[in-house]
């Protein structure tokens, strides 16, 4: 009797990234957020550049950044990230008015292989320098 044998292509891993030092100054223009590595919680996880690399194919990946930031001059400024897939902006743009908190940026969306994910934020201080900065503890980016 013949066989017939299907099999399911590449199949998806969730990857990680760690911000490592030094800190990053926001300032008044989006800009892509540098100084990571890989995520040693999540095995096989590679970065290019500042991107995390996709690990396989799957329809309905979520990505999650959470970005600590603290150092505002004011409580009333107001910081901002966006998640990007392969230079495009995907998810909701996350907003966060204080001197200091989280910025959670969420999407969910079809990725396949190799894809690269970035992170970019941005802050509204009068003076750039009274921006907030991303901090290296806490701050991470999860493709689940």
């Amino acid at each position: 009797m013949p066989m017939i044998v299907v099999t399911g292509g590449d199949s998806f891993v969730p990857s990680g990234m760690n911000k490592v030092a030094p800190v990053f100054q926001l300032s008044n223009v989006m800009t892509e957020v540098p100084g990571w590595t890989a995520d040693p919680g999540s095995p096989g996880s590679t970065l290019s550049n500042n991107a995390l690399r996709n690990q396989g194919i799957k329809a309905a990946a979520t990505i999650t950044a959470n970005l600590v930031f603290s150092g505002a001059q004011s409580a009333t400024t107001i910081q901002q990230a966006r998640i990007f897939v392969n230079g495009n902006a995907v998810g909701n743009l996350a907003s966060v008015t204080g001197a200091s908190g989280t910025l959670v940026c969420t999407a969910t969306v079809p990725l396949a292989d190799a894809d690269l994910v970035t992170v970019q934020a941005t802050g509204n201080a009068t003076l750039g320098a009274w921006n907030a900065a991303i901090q290296v503890a806490g701050t991470t980016v999860r493709i689940t």
